[in-house]
């Protein structure tokens, strides 16, 4: 279906994506990044060439894949738009926040836009090969080029995700909680642990066990019913307790407090629910004083 594939920039994203699609038998015209060193060794991983000007690059190739970080991705578009020959080649970004729409200036030219983001944390090439292919890929964008991503994406054995331009942010903000915030929540239950008195590594290694049958009973029963906890259960006694203690972590006990009217958003979906606890613990969260 698309016989030579270019890619610009050779970071994590660009480098994992490169891999994998000459794993799987694909093309790659070659690779340009602003990094002249990073370009030569991705190239070198994938046995293809180092293109020193978008023009070439973009004469070679199909399809080009653009996976700079987003504050780049605009100025590429417009950099590429001055390039002649672009109708009927596709063009897609990498980006989770961005739409396609920020590469306008190509599809003015005649150039195919859509995007097509990994919905996953790639901390390194080698390892974004290996995880692409159970993650799911997110795609919008004109329909040619959604066409063409949903048949990488299978391809790649991944899933695809099919969103629209309007939805795209709020996915991002999604994949934040879930990626990067789960990694600042569980800081924050380190901090709690070590001001306990509980070295962070050894912390760390006591909560895993509790962190993963989390998320196997969240697979499992999904969020609501995958919820225990002194919220779930109406424990005013031991949420009053909390929060008195950490009177003296302000910062902490903030969190708690938001986190804490969240969970019991969620607990009220609970066939088990008691209501008349649940006033108790809105109250507590509130700054009043429980009776029980």
């Amino acid at each position: 279906m698309i016989n030579s594939i270019g890619i610009i920039g050779a970071g994590r994203v660009g480098g994992a994506l490169s891999l994998l699609l000459r794993e799987k038998g694909f093309n790659i015209s070659g690779v340009y990044s602003k990094s002249l060193s990073s370009a030569e060794k991705l190239a070198l991983k994938i046995n293809s060439f180092v293109y020193r000007d978008l023009e070439s690059l973009v004469a070679e190739s199909e399809l080009i894949f653009i996976t700079t970080p987003d504050r780049e991705i605009a100025r590429v578009a417009r950099e590429i738009a001055k390039i002649p020959n672009l109708k009927g080649k596709y063009f897609a970004h990498t980006s989770g926040s961005q739409c396609y729409k920020i590469l306008s200036p190509i599809k003015e030219k005649g150039g195919i836009t859509f995007t097509m983001h990994p919905l996953q944390a790639i901390a390194s090439p080698e390892m974004g090969r290996q995880v692409m292919p159970e993650a799911y890929f997110s795609l919008e964008g004109d329909p040619e080029g959604v066409e063409l991503g949903a048949y990488l994406v299978r391809v790649l054995g991944a899933k695809v995700l099919y969103l629209k331009e309007n939805q795209k942010s709020l996915y991002h903000a999604g994949a934040v909680v879930a990626s990067n915030y789960l990694v600042t929540l569980i800081d924050i239950a380190l901090e709690l642990l070590e001001i306990s008195g509980i070295a962070r590594e050894e912390g760390y290694r006591a909560l895993k066990p509790l962190i993963l049958g989390t998320l196997n009973n969240i697979e499992k029963y999904g969020t609501v019913n995958a919820l225990t906890g002194p919220i779930a259960r109406g424990d005013t006694v031991t949420i009053e307790q909390h929060l008195e203690k950490l009177r003296e972590y302000p910062k902490l006990r903030e969190f708690y407090l938001v986190l804490g009217r969240h969970t019991l958003e969620m607990a009220q979906k609970r066939e088990d629910y008691n209501p008349e606890k649940g006033q108790e613990i809105l109250k507590l969260f509130e700054g009043e004083k429980s009776n029980g």
